[in-house]
């Protein structure tokens, strides 16, 4: 990697035109390995039929990408901080592009598990750099429109992806079934892959910095225990060692804390700069993030669960069943930087918040009175009405956690706060499972209808709880002063 480590330490002077580049490039980027989380979500009943896998073996492909890639966000983040943006870049998007390529190569079960977990960990080298370059390229003035678009761009991958997904599989692309939704990764990373070397600054921190190897593998380790067991402790029926490991995570942490002050009283470089911590709005802002996606992921799940195995609708039109929460993100987020320059950050993440609680509140209804696949209809306005919330709420978000983060230090905090996402979300997937299944037990395709709403409504009642909480931690939160 130090052959093409980056050799400046400043971002040179860009015209508007090359940063509106250079956000686009990167913002690509995120679309990218964002709707991979999701996009394998609707495919999996054909991957079990062509791959004679079983149930749990295709979720362990789902969730060894999200594994791979939370446990790697935040060294991702300072690898970046240490060899410059560019050279992780490309680093991690050529590491993507290859594991996409073998994922839809895969001949059975266990190479398409360990190729997305290939996939994930470059997803987390990449997905730092997101964040970082906006933050470099451009002045605090101009920075607030892309928060916007990359809000935008956050919650139009998470929606989106299984709607490509259903789109890719219906359309039997060249009779290759779902090998094609990691296959179109492939000349969207190359393409970008090239514009990277004109685009992407080469840019590092003002000194140069060495890796944490102690607070590296702390760190790693505290995100295994967390994520391995929130994404596959389920599935395996919450074994011992899942409980353990969850255990062990804040005493992993505590460990991680204690390591970050001793090397930063020793004036080392500890894998998390003091100065996050010293940022009164940061910390709390990386927790307002985890609550956030908590109340968002696991309701698209268990609604793709309950209409394509409870009600036998088909793929695409399961997909299609998303798409008005897509819609109203989208148009939320258009006025977002508008929104933000009246309201302030944190006013709009709390309207917004309040609105997306308010979405799912009023999902209680059509959940009590439709017992067939028309569900699906019957809660598009609430969708609609929550991905507005969500929209307003996201492209706030980045501005309200990240106003006061310095350039220097902007790969790491991206990676916690990246960090923070993932684990909210398998949180929040974990919580819904288990109010979930406290109405339904057994199989999903055989239970009734009265029993699959109910499960549903009681999740979504938690979610309506989480944003209203959101709301409430947003008004908490200090005052953020721009660098």
């Amino acid at each position: 990697m130090t052959a093409i480590a980056d050799r400046a330490t400043a971002a040179p002077a860009l015209s508007p035109r090359r940063a509106r580049q250079a956000v686009a490039l990167v913002l690509s980027a995120s679309f990218v390995v964002l709707a991979d989380v999701t996009i394998v979500n609707l495919a999996t009943p054909v991957i079990e039929r062509d791959l004679h896998a079983t149930v749990s073996d295709v979720e362990l492909a789902v969730s060894g990408y999200q594994i791979a890639y939370g446990m790697l966000l935040v060294s991702g983040g300072r690898l970046g901080d240490i060899f410059g943006r560019r050279a992780l870049f490309i680093v991690g998007f050529a590491g993507f592009v290859l594991a996409s390529l073998a994922c839809g190569l895969s001949t059975s079960v266990g190479q398409l598990i360990a190729f997305r977990f290939l996939q994930g960990a470059a997803a987390g080298l990449l997905s730092p750099q997101v964040l970082a370059t906006i933050q470099i390229v451009l002045p605090p003035s101009r920075r607030a429109n892309a928060f916007a678009a990359l809000g935008a761009v956050l919650s139009a991958a998470t929606l989106l992806g299984p709607l490509i997904s259903a789109l890719v599989i219906s359309g039997n692309l060249g009779g290759e079934s779902w090998r094609p939704i990691f296959w179109i990764n492939v000349p969207i990373g190359v393409v970008a892959l090239i514009l990277a070397r004109w685009l992407v600054p080469a840019v590092r921190g003002e000194r140069r910095r060495r890796i944490d190897a102690v607070g590296t593998v702390l760190l790693t380790a505290t995100w295994g225990a967390l994520l391995v067991p929130l994404t596959t402790g389920r599935q395996a029926g919450w074994p011992a060692w899942a409980w353990l490991c969850l255990a062990a995570a804040p005493l992993l942490a505590a460990a991680f804390v204690l390591s970050q002050r001793s090397a930063a009283r020793r004036g080392l470089d500890p894998l998390v700069p003091p100065a996050l911590w010293r940022d009164r709005a940061f910390p709390p802002g990386v927790a307002l993030c985890m609550l956030l996606f908590s109340g968002i992921v696991g309701f698209f799940l268990y609604l793709s669960i309950v209409l394509q195995s409870g009600y036998q609708l088909s793929i695409l039109l399961t997909g299609i069943a998303t798409i008005p929460s897509a819609v109203g993100t989208l148009a939320s987020s258009a006025i977002g930087a508008r929104q933000v320059r009246r309201w302030g950050a944190g006013r709009t993440v709390t309207i917004g918040s309040l609105i997306c609680a308010a979405g799912f509140a009023s999902m209680a209804i059509p959940l009590a009175l439709v017992h067939d696949a028309s569900l699906a209809a019957w809660i598009a306005p609430s969708q609609f009405v929550t991905g507005a919330g969500f929209g307003m709420v996201i492209v706030a978000l980045l501005d309200l956690v990240l106003a006061g983060i310095r350039g220097e230090d902007a790969g790491t905090a991206s990676g916690l706060l990246t960090s923070a996402q993932v684990i909210g979300g398998g949180l929040g997937v974990v919580a819904m499972g288990l109010l979930f299944s406290t109405a339904v037990t057994g199989d999903v395709a055989r239970a009734a209808p009265a029993a699959l709403n109910s499960g549903l409504a009681r999740g979504v009642g938690l979610e309506a709880v989480v944003f209203v909480a959101s709301a409430w931690l947003v008004r908490r939160l200090p005052a953020r002063e721009r660098p």
